[in-house]
């Protein structure tokens, strides 16, 4: 549990470094090689008792990214508090979906085997920033991410075959020579008393509906059928 932490929360680090940096929001966690350096810990030492770990960033990398990087923990730190969904979309429109991804991952891992959090972020001995997390908030905090999701709607143009129209239940399915099969259902617009061929090659005009998910839920995509041409 300890290490699978200590992984998420350096994960979650870059990730947002990487958007602070770059100044783009990032939908999915690919951070450049120079961020994921910049951002890298290394570890300093660790004591016993309550466990202690230490981890450490060179001061020749905090001349390049010091500041970004001071940024991207304290946005990390206020995020680790919020108690509703607005200041959780607040945040992804400024880092990112990634990032609230990782956060959700790191947050799980706490509540799910009752580890409480104190964090401090400091350079020698000044305290720049400090959060105190209970597993309790780590529950919370995981049930938050979980009520949020983003809807995106691209209208699509696709020649393929259609192999299968149903007017009454509403409902569609087309064959491509290149590419998977795609099904779903017609818009409410959908003209459904025109002569159509099943089968038979149409270009069909559709949205793509895409929802997706703050936590570490899979993504879901979904079709509708406009028109056929």
């Amino acid at each position: 549990a300890l290490s699978k932490i200590l992984a998420e929360l350096q994960e979650l680090v870059t990730v947002v470094f990487d958007a602070i940096r770059t100044g783009k929001p990032k939908a999915r966690a690919r951070p450049s090689a120079e961020n994921v350096q910049l951002s890298s810990f290394n570890f300093s030492y660790a004591t016993a008792g309550s466990l202690h770990i230490a981890l450490t960033i060179p001061n020749e990398r905090l001349l390049i990214g010091g500041s970004d990087l001071d940024q991207a923990v304290s946005s990390i730190f206020s995020l680790m508090k919020v108690s509703d969904s607005n200041a959780v979309s607040e945040f992804a429109s400024t880092v990112g979906i990634a990032a609230i991804k990782k956060l959700y991952e790191l947050a799980d891992e706490h509540q799910k085997y009752g580890l409480d959090a104190d964090v401090r972020w400091g350079r020698n001995d000044e305290v720049r920033g400090r959060v105190r997390v209970q597993a309790l908030d780590f529950e919370r905090l995981c049930a938050i991410i979980n009520e949020k999701s983003e809807e995106t709607i691209e209208p699509i143009d696709l020649a393929g075959r259609l192999a299968g129209l149903d007017v009454d239940l509403g409902t569609f399915h087309m064959t491509f020579p290149e590419g998977d099969d795609i099904s779903g259902h017609l818009v409410k617009t959908f003209v459904r008393d025109a002569a159509v061929q099943v089968p038979g090659n149409y270009t069909a005009k559709m949205l793509r509906k895409s929802v997706g998910y703050y936590s570490t839920k899979q993504d879901k995509v979904v079709y509708e059928l406009v028109q056929l041409i």
